[in-house]
């Protein structure tokens, strides 16, 4: 039986382990040097007391290295990923106790300008060790002419080797799975042709051919130090059941000009690809710097001291893998990729706090990002003007730099060099733009996922990552004029609500096209259905679907029945909303898309507030306090007819 089946059985034979989560054994971080000694903090990824190794990239200086500092190498020593460089000395630290201090997550960067320049924006990857993740170690080379055994503690067969000899010149050596018997330096473009220096890859060990140099060279046993680096490959042993990959290496095979769609299993946030047939570079892309969903990706060269370009649409993720666009690759071609899982609901950690996923703030007037703050990464926004009409802006680091309205049915627009996502605690930068304009954010999670997608003009189911059923959707089509379409569990107050649906851009009662929309099928924890309607699923259109579900103190979605009464129903949430959206299904009229906040107030019976709805661009609008919130929920406190008509349905989506 294969040794990480055998770690799981005994985990749980013992009562079972905690389970590790991708954001334990991996990060990202985006910062902007300031040539002072500092600490870039991950908030999980322990490899001080783990081990691992970090790599860190300017991407705005053509002219600056890929550093990498492990924890089996020379304290406070670094190496030249893309060179043949010997050590640097001192460019990035902070994996052991001694020269770490008191920080346990993260790694320290010294004032040099090839890690720290002042004003330049900088990409930092850590890898943790970790049994189905990735091994770091060391050994020295046998006699001469003798091959040299190699344990490791993967736990699992490599996908890919790593090997770089200490002060000798010698580049970087990788090995793949994808050409097991070929071999190359990660520093070259070159197609790969060279064979026989690796043998017996397993679980345990691998095996290098003596004479190699840069592997397993000298005159005599032990005279030259190697580190190695192991990745593994489709290992099922993470996340809250122990049962998922985070990590795969494999590779596809041209189609000349066909699409070419590579199924993961997953959506990762990290990839890498390598033609291998051909002269090429290891062409590196990740979703914190921005892999836009058939837009200009941030493409970076590993190989290369090439500074960060937005050039092209090198691959667009999806929810079980990525594509490579038709005509990207040579028929017969083989590429190389190692990529890395997002923290969706199987892997990622999930929240414990409701601040830790939905965020709002008004603007900063900062012309760096953030101009909007948030404790997370964001993934969604909406934002716009409070006290002038202006549209609803929604945007997604999957879309990137393009943008929706949620008031009108209009395509995306074209790139908005503003909207920018690199960041761990918020997004966008604009000088311009002060307190006058709030913004509404969130985090992927258990409770809210995005996904893109092209349409196919058939029946189909598509993935998504929240691990349970999605009950609430809005979708648009994004290349072309069309309404938003909405999926609410509440709707035909709760009866076969898959049946009907509404449109978010008006204010329109509910519809019962669900036939032609979700062929008359309610997602569930692994996927929805989209049917043949131009609106969802036309052939070669592209669509963005936002995906929103209750988490226990977290969020609420649900429906109520109106009253007609001043002292209307009371809704139980199990925690006091922040946000609240509402609106009307039944009444002829249909209603607005209320949507009220903590940041703009509530109101208080009896007085007027601030009224907006997702469907319109008006301006606030001084109105009758419609809800009251408290910490078990809200009631209605109106007898419109748009939240409140005798024994009509109403809607809701809260959020604490």
């Amino acid at each position: 039986m294969d040794p990480n089946s055998l770690k799981v059985m005994a985990a749980a034979a013992a009562g079972g382990a905690d389970p590790t989560y991708v954001e334990d054994v991996f990060s990202i971080q985006a910062y902007v040097g300031n040539a002072t000694v500092r600490t870039i903090t991950s908030p999980h990824c322990d490899i001080k007391t783990e081990g691992g190794f970090t790599i860190v990239k300017n991407r705005d200086s053509a002219s600056t290295d890929w550093i990498i500092n492990d924890t089996a190498s020379a304290a406070n020593k670094s190496f030249k990923l893309n060179s043949d460089d010997d050590l640097a000395t001192n460019l990035i630290k902070g994996h052991t106790a001694a020269d770490h201090g008191s920080v346990p997550n993260g790694f320290t960067l010294s004032s040099d300008d090839q890690v720290n320049k002042n004003g330049d924006e900088f990409i930092g990857y850590m890898f943790r060790k970790c049994p189905g993740f990735i091994d770091v170690g060391s050994y020295t080379n046998a006699a001469t002419g003798s091959s040299k055994t190699v344990s490791h503690s993967l736990g699992s067969t490599p996908g890919m080797i790593w090997i770089k000899e200490e002060g000798s010149g010698e580049a970087y050596v990788i090995w793949h799975t994808s050409s097991a018997t070929k071999w190359s330096n990660i520093s070259s473009t070159a197609a790969w042709t060279s064979t026989g220096k690796f043998s017996g890859v397993s679980s345990t060990s691998f095996t290098v051919a003596g004479n190699s140099p840069g592997m397993n060279h000298g005159s005599s046993a032990g005279q030259n130090t190697y580190i190695y680096y192991v990745f593994a490959n489709d290992v099922q042993e993470f996340g809250a059941d122990g049962n998922q990959s985070i990590i795969k290496c494999g590779y596809y095979t041209g189609t000349g000009n066909n699409l070419i769609d590579v199924n993961l299993g997953w959506e990762p946030q990290y990839v890498v690809t390598r033609n291998i047939s051909e002269t090429s570079n290891f062409l590196q892309m990740d979703t914190m710097r921005g892999i836009a969903s058939h837009g200009n990706d941030a493409r970076l060269y590993i190989n290369s001291q090439d500074e960060e370009v937005e050039n092209g649409n090198h691959i667009d993720l999806t929810s079980t893998g990525f594509t490579v666009p038709s005509g990207a690759t040579d028929s017969g071609h083989t590429v190389l990729y190692w990529a890395i899982r997002r923290p969706d609901a199987y892997v990622g950690r999930p929240a414990t706090a409701a601040t830790s996923v939905f965020a709002m703030d008004t603007g900063n007037n900062s012309s760096t990002i953030p101009l909007f703050d948030s404790p997370f990464p964001v993934d969604f926004a909406l934002q716009r003007t409070i006290a002038i009409d202006q549209a609803w802006f929604a945007c997604n680091r999957l879309m990137n730099k393009k943008y929706v309205t949620t008031n009108t049915d209009s395509d995306q627009s074209g790139d908005i060099s503003s909207l920018l996502w690199d960041s761990s605690i918020g997004w966008m930068a604009e000088s311009s733009i002060g307190s006058e304009r709030q913004s509404w954010m969130w985090k992927r999670h258990a409770g809210f996922d995005i996904v893109t997608y092209s349409g196919t003009g058939s029946d189909r189911y598509i993935s998504h990552g929240m691990k349970q059923a999605p009950e609430m959707m809005w979708i648009k089509k994004r290349n072309a004029s069309k309404n938003w379409y909405v999926y609410h569990k509440g709707l035909n107050g709760g009866s076969s609500p898959q049946n009907y649906s509404l449109r978010l851009n008006n204010g329109n009662k509910e519809d019962n096209d669900g036939d032609t929309l979700w062929n008359q099928t309610a997602p569930t924890a692994t996927n929805f259905r989209v049917n043949t309607d131009n609106g969802v699923n036309n052939s070669g259109d592209d669509y963005l679907a936002l995906l929103f579900s209750s988490v226990d103190d977290i969020s609420d979605i649900g429906h109520y029945t109106g009253n007609g009464s001043t002292t209307g129903p009371t809704i139980t949430t199990g925690f006091q909303p922040r946000l609240l959206i509402v609106k009307g299904t039944s009444w002829t009229n249909g209603g607005s898309w209320w949507i009220f906040d903590s940041v703009r107030g509530f109101g208080t019976v009896g007085s007027s507030i601030g009224q907006m709805s997702l469907n319109n661009d008006n301006a606030s609008g001084a109105g009758s306090t419609l809800f009251q919130v408290s910490a078990t929920g809200f009631s209605v406190h109106d007898d419109s007819p748009t939240v409140n008509d005798d024994g009509e349905n109403y809607i809701y989506y809260a959020h604490a």
